[in-house]
């Protein structure tokens, strides 16, 4: 069996780590011996914030480095040919772009809540703006695994703003390709 690779993030207090998986769909939670001092019940939403957006940068600099050179040079690319109808739509692409970026950024302004297994988790901007303990309480390994099922909840929810913002951009959806428009 393969193991899929996990990029950590960690609280400042070391007790609280996230890992993310390489598409960005999968979180594991891990709330390790001590956290209930510190960062404590109180402090655990924020840190769990924190430990996820170390994961996040640790996913996207390995996303990063594993990007080839790009092949095509400047001058390869002025010779391009497009014929008048593939204009039109290049055309009509960049037109919707201006559009589809509107729609995106309004539909990240607004709050999002999800709430899944006793942790409420809000989306703002693109990101995990909150977590929040709502449940009872409970052992360790069950509010480890509750925080993460919200937390892949709440990613699936920001995956979905491009989708629904694009929803009225068919030219840009022809250019960028067939879903799931990964980036």
């Amino acid at each position: 069996m393969r193991t899929i690779p996990f990029h950590a993030g960690i609280d400042a207090s070391g007790r609280v780590r996230v890992g993310l998986d390489a598409s960005g769909h999968d979180v594991r939670v891990a709330l390790l011996p001590g956290w209930r001092t510190a960062p404590g019940p109180g402090g655990l939403g924020r840190a769990v914030v924190d430990a996820l957006d170390d994961a996040v940068v640790a996913r996207t600099t390995a996303w990063a480095r594993a990007i080839p050179a790009p092949r095509l040079s400047a001058p390869r690319l002025s010779t391009l040919r497009l014929s008048a109808p593939q204009e039109r739509l290049l055309r009509q692409a960049h037109q919707e772009l201006a559009e589809f970026r509107q729609r995106l950024a309004e539909l990240r302004a607004e709050p999002v809540t999800v709430e899944v297994a006793g942790v409420r988790v809000t989306v703002r901007h693109g990101r995990v703006a909150r977590v929040r303990i709502t449940g009872p309480a409970t052992s360790d390994a069950a509010l480890a695994s509750a925080l993460a099922a919200a937390l892949r909840a709440a990613l699936a929810t920001i995956a979905a703003q491009p989708v629904t913002a694009l929803a009225g951009s068919p030219a840009l959806r022809f250019v960028l390709g067939p879903p799931p428009f990964t980036l």
